[in-house]
């Protein structure tokens, strides 16, 4: 190995240690729903710092928290007509999001409870603890759920989540859920993976996604499939030095 190169790595690795103790206590979250959009949200990231947000059904890119432990995710309604000319638009809060202090990354699904209202689950999304080459299932289903990746097989209860391997390659990805005696597949699909991807599958109650045409009945259990790369600790590195 060359001498720049060796000196380079060195001064990588130093970076990202540095930049691990420092940002040790700052954390951000995604957010996803399970059909359509919720839109016009706010919340309040500092005194002079306001974020609009948009959920969808696919997970969103990471939005930092500023070390806050509560995230009050709220609408502005606007003054009704005939009002006075410096009249303020009304907060009402929509959902309210907690924040465990240990985490550090966050998955937040929120989700309608009601025509009107909505409910929120925040999940870790820790990098050591969804690694690259693994499969986190959300099983939010009110049904206990099978998995089967390749030849690995997982039960996950209703309202559970689980970790599977992921390899690199192709792979059959199965999911069946439990309707009484029944165990009727939800997803049968092929993916091809790749070293550095981590993926992640969400397992909702069937619910009709306006965007979809689907035809035939609908399936057993509503599954969004998702996956991403995980930067290695040398890509890290050498992205500060650039």
């Amino acid at each position: 190995m060359k001498p720049f190169l060796c000196v380079a790595l060195a001064l990588a690795f130093a970076f990202v240690a540095r930049l691990d103790a420092q940002t040790a206590t700052a954390r951000s979250f995604r957010v996803v729903t399970t059909v359509g959009a919720i839109s016009d949200l706010k919340f309040d990231r500092g005194p002079r710092d306001t974020v609009s947000l948009l959920i969808r059904s696919t997970l969103s890119d990471p939005i930092l928290l500023s070390g806050a432990r509560t995230v009050e995710l709220y609408r502005e309604i606007p003054p009704p007509p005939g009002s006075p000319p410096d009249a303020q638009p009304t907060r009402q809060t929509v959902v309210t999001l907690v924040f465990p202090e240990s985490m550090r990354r966050a998955i937040a699904v929120v989700a309608p409870t009601s025509p009107t209202t909505y409910g929120a689950m925040v999940f870790d999304d820790d990098h050591d603890t969804h690694p690259a080459g693994t499969l986190k299932v959300f099983n939010l289903s009110a049904m206990n759920a099978a998995l089967k990746v390749g030849r690995e097989v997982r039960s996950i209860p209703a309202g559970q989540t689980a970790l599977a391997p992921y390899p690199p390659g192709k792979t059959l990805i199965q999911l069946a859920v439990q309707r009484g005696d029944s165990w009727p597949i939800a997803m049968d699909k092929g993916r091809i993976s790749r070293p550095n991807l981590r993926a992640y599958l969400f397992v909702f109650n069937y619910r009709h996604d306006p965007s979809l045409h689907d035809e035939g009945p609908p399936p057993p259990a509503l599954v969004r499939f998702h996956t991403e790369s995980v930067p290695s600790p040398e890509a890290k590195g050498l992205a500060l030095l650039r």
